[in-house]
């Protein structure tokens, strides 16, 4: 049978490990926040660089339309003589 000293350190011992764990957890939960936080300013940032993208597609498609009816015209033009 266990003394009551050794009980006492037992329940001493155990107390800090319980405080370790939730200290070890409160860490993990900050750095979850944190992390979550940046993730959110990450997704923020590329669905700007997704619009601008889109943005530059949409001109890309119009100069390459240009660059094609402006070559069919130059064909055109040369057939014709």
């Amino acid at each position: 049978m266990s003394s009551p000293e050794q009980l006492t350190r037992r329940v001493g011992r155990t107390e800090e490990d319980v405080r370790a764990v939730a200290d070890t957890v409160i860490g993990i939960r900050d750095a979850q926040r944190e992390h979550g936080r940046k993730l959110d300013t990450i997704d923020g940032r590329l669905d700007t660089i997704d619009d601008h993208l889109g943005a530059l597609d949409d001109r890309l498609d119009a100069l390459g339309t240009q660059v094609t009816e402006g070559f069919a015209e130059i064909l055109r033009r040369l057939d014709a003589r």
